[in-house]
């Protein structure tokens, strides 16, 4: 099971779509 490796991979993507919103 990869349940660590899930969290990250959505807090990863979730980082990211912010950092795109704030257009950096």
């Amino acid at each position: 099971r990869d349940f660590r490796k899930r969290e990250y991979l959505r807090a990863l993507r979730e980082y990211q779509d912010r950092q795109r919103r704030f257009g950096r």
